[in-house]
């Protein structure tokens, strides 16, 4: 009994898995030379409509240490490591056979992505061409999904996968589906979703971009929304040591200030 003992292992020292839902918002930094090549860097933002709501914003958290460990100290000065950020329910047509219904607001295909830009909000409004484009990227995105389920978590909350020891895995990574040159996940724009290091600017920012399919089962957040063209949602920005931070869109930001005034006016009269 003794040497059962010995070899049993304690629960606490078992490593952490990646927390990640589907229908979350992912980010993944990779590079497309130099230290960090062959390796992804993979950071879960949380729930694409608590970002659609205005919920999710202020810092999120700082993955610096694992930039430095994955692409070297000065990842935040290289031209060659980028960032970027996806999410998509799933990738089923809204109507006709196999159809979704509406989540929360999103009509099955709706799409979360980043946008690079200088300045938070000046992003320009994308368009896909079809609905089944937008669930092509989904499909794609989706061997994205699955594959990090199965990463073990960093001490920072983020999760890195090796090409080296993880090849399968490696072979659904971002850097899989987001080519030097290529079109991200396959239909997307390219010049989209992934925003450069290296640019000399004291914050790198990416706007954080919503799109649809239709207007049916569609939250319109205040607007009209048009099918297949993105309207910006908020700002993500990464800082030179890593904190990772959620900007919010400025009219969001205004009603969460009118709404916590209508609240401590209401306290106040009662």
């Amino acid at each position: 009994m003794g040497a059962l003992f010995a070899v049993a292992p304690l629960s606490g020292a078992s490593a952490a898995t990646f927390a990640f839902t589907n229908g979350d918002i992912l980010l993944g930094v990779h590079a497309y030379g130099g230290d960090g090549a062959t390796q992804n860097v993979f950071f879960n933002l949380g729930s694409t409509t608590n970002f659609r709501d205005g919920i999710t914003t202020g810092t999120l958290g700082n993955i610096g240490g694992t930039l430095d460990t994955v692409f070297g100290e000065g990842w935040y000065g290289r031209s060659n490591v980028l960032f970027g950020v996806f999410g998509n329910l799933n990738s089923q047509p809204n109507a006709g056979i196999g159809s979704r219904a509406a989540v929360n607001g999103d009509p099955s295909r709706t799409t979360y992505f980043s946008v690079p830009v200088p300045t938070p909000g000046d992003g320009n409004s994308l368009t896909i061409n079809s609905s089944d484009g937008i669930g092509a990227a989904g499909t794609t995105f989706s061997g994205v999904e699955n594959m990090v389920i199965g990463l073990t978590a960093n001490p920072d909350g983020s999760a890195t996968v090796t090409q080296a020891t993880q090849p399968v895995q490696f072979s659904n990574s971002w850097s899989a589906y987001n080519g030097e040159g290529n079109a991200p996940f396959t239909t997307w724009p390219i010049g989209s979703v992934n925003a450069r290091f290296g640019t000399g600017e004291p914050v790198r920012h990416a706007d954080i971009h919503r799109i649809t399919t239709t207007n049916t089962g569609a939250s319109d957040l205040g607007f009209a929304v048009t099918p297949l063209t993105s309207h910006y949602i908020n700002t993500i920005s990464i800082s030179p040591e890593g904190t990772i931070s959620v900007i919010p869109e400025p009219s969001t930001g205004l009603l969460g200030l009118f709404a916590a005034t209508l609240l401590a006016f209401r306290r106040n009269r009662a």
